[in-house]
């Protein structure tokens, strides 16, 4: 709309675990050659026609499947005239890049994820050996308190036997 937002059924139901940035991207990307939520007016170009509608009140977004027919006919019917293959071309060449960018990114998260469990993994193991370390000195520091007793014990006895 005139007021920037957009609705994208993709990221509205967006779950972590199935959807990916590269589709969110192509949606977008697909979305916004069609129906740009900015642009630039010419100077002294007359202000945008405001609706009658309440604006804190947004109908209910369209169902997923009407949204998707309607953004690729749009996309289709934007494309036409004798700058269709260069249209194609750079919005091909545009795709390919985000596709780069967005393959990129998924990289260096997934680099980013693993040296995260290897440094929780290299904690987890410090602090297992910590551990054992306190209890092998505390045993030997038993183990040293025992002989000693024995030996004290050891001097009483002799001591009252005399």
């Amino acid at each position: 709309g005139l007021d920037g937002r957009f609705y994208l059924p993709y990221l509205h139901d967006w779950r972590p675990g199935t959807h990916e940035l590269r589709e969110l991207v192509m949606w977008m990307s697909s979305l916004f050659g069609s129906e740009p939520p900015c642009y630039a007016k010419p100077p002294g170009a007359p202000p945008p026609v405001k609706s009658n509608t309440n604006s804190s009140h947004h109908p209910p977004p369209p169902p997923y499947g009407s949204s998707v027919a309607s953004s690729s006919n749009a996309s289709s019917s934007a494309i036409h005239g004798s700058n269709q293959s260069n249209s194609i071309s750079s919005a091909e060449e545009r795709r390919k890049a985000l596709e780069r960018d967005i393959e990129e990114a998924n990289m260096a998260a997934r680099i980013a994820r693993d040296e995260e469990a290897r440094e929780r993994q290299m904690q987890q193991e410090h602090k297992q050996k910590l551990n054992l370390a306190r209890v092998m000195a505390y045993s030997k520091v038993q183990d040293e308190m025992q002989r000693l007793f024995r030996n004290e014990k050891e001097e009483l006895r002799l001591e009252l036997k005399n």
